[in-house]
């Protein structure tokens, strides 16, 4: 995402956003967001910004859908997500790309990652 982009996400958000301070925390710490979405970082850094009970209910949907998918696939979210930052880091840092992993694991990894995020939006959204 662009520069600009990001501003028009602000922008649009300010008119929907009661409250400055969520509007100062958004503004101020988006760009960061871009690279840095390991599961520790938004536990730890980025939604304490929100307040305690966003942690809490981030911390026990994702634990609870874990469980839940371990038991229903065997694979765990938390590693695919994992997995998708890492391979994703190596190809935009590195250049290269993990001849270990094929295309259908990506994939995989990419699906059941994405409960991760599902399970941020129900803790903000709650």
């Amino acid at each position: 995402m662009t520069t600009n982009e990001s501003d028009f996400l602000v922008e649009e958000e300010e008119d929907e956003i009661p409250a400055p301070v969520s509007y100062d925390i958004t503004k101020a710490h988006y760009d960061r967001l871009k690279g840095r979405i390991k599961i520790g970082l938004i536990t730890d850094e980025y939604l304490p910004r929100f307040g305690p009970k966003y942690v809490l209910r981030f911390k026990k949907d994702l634990n609870i859908t874990t469980a839940n998918f371990l038991s229903r696939n065997r694979r765990d979210i938390k590693n695919s997500y994992s997995n998708i930052i890492t391979w994703r880091n190596e190809f935009a840092h590195q250049g290269g790309i993990n001849r270990n992993v094929t295309f259908n694991e990506v994939v995989t990894a990419y699906e059941d990652g994405k409960e991760v995020i599902h399970c941020l939006g129900r803790a903000l959204h709650g």
